[in-house]
This record gives C-alpha cells, structure tokens and sequence, in this order.
C-alpha cells in the first residue's frame, strides 16, 4: 500500500478505504450483539498504521477515503444515516489522535521493535485514544439506543483499544514493506525455522479452542515466543494473527475455553480479545528485547573489530589486562617490541613483560588507573629477558563497564631505547668534562653528596683530596693553549691511572681537580695522594718538536667525617690547598 502511495495518493488511499469498509461493515453486523457498540473494532488500526506512515501533509487522502468508508458503513449497517456523520468523526478521530501522540512521544511510525516504542503504542493506540474517542462514540450510541453510556464506553474502549493493539502492528508492518525486508535477508534457515515455529502456533492453538472443557488458554504462549525468538518483531505479529484468527475462527463454532465463562456472547468477545492483547504484549516486548540486543551485539562485534584494526596497525603495542594482571588481549605489535607471539601471552600474568626490578612502578600505575577511571597514568620499565638493554614506556587507561566499575586496563606500549639512550647520552655529556673525559664538577659533587650518606650510614672513612697545576698559566702563556690542554689530559690520564678503581676523580674548574678516596683512613690518603703527586711529577709530556713539558701539583686533604656538609667539606680541603701554595707548591697540606 506504501508502494501505491508514492504512484499516486489516492491510489492507496481508495485501497485502504475499502479495506476499511470492509472491516468495519463485518466486525458491525456480526460483533453488535446488544444493540450499542460493536464489540470487535479493527478498522481504526488500519487508518493508524498509514497515518504512521506519511507525514502530516499526505494525512488529507487516507482521511477522506477511510471517511466515506465509515460514513456509508454506519449509514447501511450501523445506526442509521442520521448517526452517521457524527459516528465518522469519532471513528477517525481515534485513529489521528493515536498518530499524533505517537508521533509526539516516539516519531512517525508504529515502532514495535523498541521497548520504549511498545510501550508508548500501547499507550496512546491502546489506551489514551480510544478512552477519548470513547466519550463521543459512547454518546452518540446512548443517544440513538438508548443504551447506557457507561456500558457503551467501556465497550467502546475495549474494542477500538483490543483492536488497535492486534491490527495495527501487523498493518504497520506491511504497509512499510518491513516483511518483505525481512524475507530478504532472514536467509533460507531462519525463514523455515520461522515457518514451523508459526505452524506449532498454529496447532497448538487448534487444539486448545477446539475443546470447551478444559481452560488451557496458557499453552500458545509458549510457541508464540519460540516463533518471536525465531522471526523477530514478524513472527511476534504473525504469531498474534495466527492466534487471533484460530481462537476466533472455532469461538465463532461455540468451541473452545472462551465458552467456559458464564456471561453474554459479548462479554465472552471482550474476554477473547483481552486475551489476545495480552499475547500480543507478551510478544511484543521480547521482540523489541531481542532486536535490541541484537543491534548492541552487531554494535559490539563492530567495535571490536574497529579496535583490534586500530590496534593491529598501530606500531605501539596494544595489551588488554584483566584486574589481576592477566593479559586478556595483545596486539601483533608486541612480538616487534618483545619477540614473543601475541598468542602464547594471552592468559599470561603481565609481569613477565617487566624487569623485576621495576614490576613495582608498572603495578603501581595499573593499580591507579584502577582507582581513577578517565585517567591514563604512564610508567617507564625494562623488558625482561633481553640481552640488550630495552626500554619500554607504558600509558595505562582502565576499561570501565556499563555499571561504571573497572574490569580491567588497556595499555599502549612502545619502545624508548633510543631516547633513554639519547638521554643517557645527554646526562653524560651534562656531567663530563669534554677536554679529559672525567666528570665535570656538578658530577662530582653528585658522588661527594651520595658518599656523605653513606657515611651517615656508617659505611667507613673517606678522604677529600683537591688539586690544581702549579704555575699552569705561565705554560698557557708560553707554548699556548693547546700546550695547556695537552697537559690536562695527560695529568687526567696519569690520576686515573694511579688511582684505585673504588676511588673518584674529577675535573671541578680550570686546572683544578678533586679525589675522592673511598673507605680511606687519613694516614692511607696521605700515602695515596703523595704516589699520586708523584706520578704526575713523573709525566713527560711531548708537545710538537718542543721539549716534554713536565708538571707539579698543590694537593689540599681532608678527612670525610659523618654528617659533614659538602660546602664545608669543599672549603676545607680548599684551605688546605692554598696552604700547600703557600708553602712552595709541589707539596700538599692536611686540613685541620
């Protein structure tokens, strides 16, 4: 009917409005079994399932011809001409009430495949419509039968609210062409499975109307679901039909569990119909349930793929964690950084990843990414089981589920040897004098700072020894610089070489250098530095075609005692240097 709406209007206009008359003129002359309101009304759910259909511009066609349908309908078989027009309007206007609160609450269409849009249906088709429309038909019945008003409302209500629940889904979704979609794509299986399910509707049905005896109203429901688990939103629909046409087929014949109630035949009508709506609303529910579950699922499976895409491609490693610390999930990027297969760690603890030694900074960001879901903490760790030193940084975010809980952590891992490299490098170079290659004077201070902890500790005596070149400046002044830094590097070379390898030596200005003699008492320092002035006093050092170049030393020591302050400790070992100067030079002095 929608495909002869968009040839021409009227086209399915005069089509629907047949089937209107039609359905109203049997449900009149063989439901209206009082004298007052039919008892079975199924012709206003037609109307509002093309109402659903089409905008509210292209309302005007349906409207017209459903009207000249219920018009000549009441004036022929109902109450007479005189009756008729008012009777029209009522009728009709059931049927745009329902559309426009339909549309208001869930849009244009009938939509039975939601929760929300069952329940909104059953709301404004169901009950706010018809009890509204009931007002004006019940009137106008009682005041050409004289019927009783409330008698005929409630009537009126039953009727047109049963039948608009029944009719109108099924109407809505051939009008839309949603069956004809569905058979497409079910596939063969599914369409079959469908089949059976609907004829096991079928016969059970047959068999439960078709015996007075017995009140098994119960037994069709539970095919009516199987065939909704199996069909979806049509099979619901098609279930309901099925029991709608079976029960009222052998009811018609007195047969069936209806009779067993002790009432009027209309009574019994709307006792039939209730009872199909009731199915209906069983059905109808699980439909829109299943449907939704299944877009979530389809939504779902295309987010993971989408993920695992994204992951696969990205040259950082992707690993999914659980709580505990097993690896759930890890991308082909983790066999480049780790060179083990991402299939043999799914199952594994995350741990095995990490240097023992930094286990605990990684856990430590996995357990806060735990504690403040929406925040990415980040921790930088060594691979475990590399000959060459790896380094790897981590950015750790938790996965949070549908309740808001953590159930786990995803992490991006990448490789950061090289920048740990560059930036050992770049230490290095901050801490090393370029001309001799020992550590410049931040540097030592660095290692006298962490030997005065020590020392706090208790771990033994140290001795602090700072010298300079005698008379360095007359060598600068007379064979020049390069003279002077030739001069350096041998007397750099020629400590380091005298020294132990537990002792520290380093470069902290000019020509001035301080050791460190760890775990030295000050009688062993004082022999320790005297070999040590005597191996620079030793040097010849060949400069060009000059004669070697020869130098001495001026050496200031001190004793490293517990808790000294290193500014004092510098000052002290200076004083005594100077003093050294002071008494000749090539000698050094003890500070007191």
């Amino acid at each position: 009917m929608l495909t002869l709406y968009r040839s021409s209007p009227w086209y399915g206009a005069v089509a629907l409005g047949i089937c209107y008359f039609v359905c109203a003129t049997l449900t009149v002359a063989y439901t209206r079994f009082d004298g007052g309101v039919a008892f079975i009304w199924v012709s206003s759910g037609l109307l509002l399932a093309q109402l659903t259909q089409l905008p509210i511009r292209r309302w005007l066609p349906p409207i017209l011809s459903c009207s000249a349908a219920a018009l000549v309908m009441c004036a022929q078989f109902g109450l007479g001409f005189t009756a008729a027009p008012m009777m029209t309007v009522v009728n009709l206007s059931e049927s745009v009430i329902a559309a426009l609160l339909l549309r208001w609450f869930v849009g244009k269409s009938v939509q039975t495949d939601t929760v929300r849009g069952v329940t909104w249906f059953v709301v404004s088709a169901g009950v706010l419509a018809p009890a509204l429309s009931g007002i004006g038909g019940a009137a106008v019945v009682s005041s050409f039968t004289h019927a009783p008003f409330g008698l005929n409302w409630l009537n009126w209500f039953a009727a047109h609210g049963l039948g608009a629940l029944i009719v109108t889904p099924l109407a809505a979704v051939w009008m839309s062409g949603d069956a004809l979609r569905w058979q497409r794509h079910a596939g063969a299986a599914r369409t079959y499975s469908t089949i059976l399910m609907l004829a096991f509707v079928a016969g059970v049905t047959a068999l439960v109307f078709s015996q007075n005896w017995l009140p098994i109203l119960f037994l069709p429901m539970l095919p009516m679901v199987f065939a909704t688990i199996f069909g979806g939103r049509l099979g619901a629909i098609a279930s309901t039909i099925i029991l709608a046409l079976v029960a009222g087929i052998f009811s018609a014949r007195g047969s069936g569990p209806v009779h067993l109630i002790q009432a009027s035949t209309g009574a019994r009508s709307i006792f039939l119909q209730a009872y199909i709506a009731y199915a209906a609303l069983l059905v109808l529910p699980i439909a829109a349930i299943l449907k939704q579950r299944a877009a979530l699922t389809a939504q779902l499976l295309e987010s993971e793929a989408r993920y695992r895409g994204i992951a696969d491609s990205l040259g950082d490693a992707v690993v999914d964690v659980a709580i505990n610390g097993t690896i759930r999930y890890a991308s082909p990027s983790i066999a480049e950084l780790t060179g083990q297969a991402p299939d043999i760690l799914v199952g594994a603890d995350a741990r095995c990843l990490v240097h023992d030694e930094d286990i605990a900074l990684v856990w430590q960001a996995h357990e806060a990414a735990l504690a403040s879901p929406g925040h990415a903490f980040t921790a930088q760790f060594r691979g475990r089981g590399t000959v060459v030193e790896h380094w790897f940084e981590v950015a750790i975010r938790a996965i949070i589920s549908s309740q808001g809980d953590a159930i786990g952590v995803v992490g991006s891992i990448r490789d950061i040897s090289a920048r740990k490299a560059a930036e050992k490098m770049l230490q290095h170079e901050a801490q090393t004098d370029v001309l001799t290659g020992l550590p410049n004077r931040r540097a030592f201070q660095a290692m006298l700072s962490a030997c005065l902890k020590e020392g706090g500790n208790g771990s033994g005596q140290n001795c602090l020894a700072i010298f300079d070149l005698d008379r360095f400046k007359a060598i600068n002044d007379t064979h020049g610089h390069a003279a002077g830094d030739a001069v350096l590097i041998a007397v750099a070379k020629a400590a380091q070489a005298d020294l132990r390898a537990s002792d520290r030596i380093g470069r902290i200005g000019g020509e001035e250098f301080a050791v460190l003699f760890r775990g030295t008492e000050s009688e062993d320092a004082t022999a320790a530095a005297e070999r040590l002035q005597h191996a620079i006093r030793a040097l010849q050092i060949p400069y060009g075609d000059l004669k070697p170049l020869s130098v001495t030393v001026s050496m200031g020591l001190c004793a490293v005692l517990p808790f000294s302050d290193m500014d004092q400790l510098m000052t002290r070992a200076d004083q005594a240097l100077y003093e050294a100067k002071r008494s000749g030079r090539d000698c050094f002095r003890i500070a007191a």
